[in-house]
C-alpha cells in the first residue's frame, strides 16, 4: 500500500508540474531588471576576525533541543504517542540538558568562538571568485563610479566556488569554509 501512495504521489507531482503556468522568458515574468549600478559599501575590515569570550546563556538560545537530543543523542520516539514521547523527554532529556549547561558554565569546558570576515569577491559564470585581502587594504570607492575599488595591484585568487547552473542540477546551493591562514 505505501508503494502506491507513493507512486501516485509522485504522478500527481509531475502532473501538477506538467500543468503549472510558466513564464516564456524573463520579461513575460514581470521580473524587474537587475540594476549594476548599485553602490558597493566598502565592509568594515578585510579578512577574517575570531570573537572569543562569549557567555554560553547568550548561545544556549540557539541550540535546537529536537536535534540533539534526536539527532546527536539518538533520543527516539519509537512506539511512543507523541504525548508520551514529550513527556518522557521531559523527564529524561531535559534535565540532563539543564545539568549539562549548568555544568559547562561552573567548569568552563565550553568556550564558544565566532569567526567572521569579509573578502573581495567576483562572479564568472557560475563561478564565486574569491580574493585576497592584501591588495584591498585601505580600499576607497571613487567618487565617480559607485561600487568601483581603487586596489594596490592585481587581485589574486583565493578560492574559487563553482554553483551549480540554474535548472540543470537538483543540488542546493553549497558553502565552502575558508581557510584562515
Amino acid at each position: 500500500m505505501f508503494g502506491l501512495n507513493s507512486a501516485s504521489a509522485a504522478t500527481r507531482r509531475k502532473q501538477l508540474r506538467a500543468n503549472a503556468v510558466k513564464p516564456q522568458s524573463a520579461d513575460a515574468s514581470d521580473i524587474p531588471k537587475i540594476a549594476h549600478d548599485n553602490p558597493v559599501p566598502l565592509p568594515p575590515f578585510w579578512g577574517s576576525r575570531v570573537v572569543k569570550d562569549i557567555p554560553l546563556v547568550q548561545i544556549y538560545p540557539y541550540i535546537n533541543e529536537n536535534a540533539l537530543f534526536r539527532g546527536q543523542w539518538g533520543y527516539k520516539q519509537g512506539k511512543q504517542t507523541p504525548e508520551e514521547f514529550e513527556k518522557s523527554t521531559e523527564e529524561n532529556a531535559r534535565p540532563v540538558f539543564k545539568e549539562l549547561k549548568r555544568r559547562a558554565m561552573e567548569e568552563g569546558f565550553l568556550t564558544p568562538k565566532v569567526v567572521y570576515g569579509y573578502f573581495p569577491v567576483q562572479s564568472s559564470g557560475n563561478d564565486l571568485i574569491v580574493y585576497h585581502t592584501e591588495e584591498f587594504q585601505g580600499c576607497t570607492c571613487h567618487p565617480g563610479g559607485p561600487g568601483r575599488c581603487s586596489r594596490r595591484g592585481t587581485p589574486r585568487e583565493r578560492l574559487r566556488f563553482t554553483l551549480p547552473a540554474p535548472g540543470r542540477s537538483k543540488a542546493s546551493v553549497y558553502f565552502r569554509f575558508l581557510p584562515l591562514s
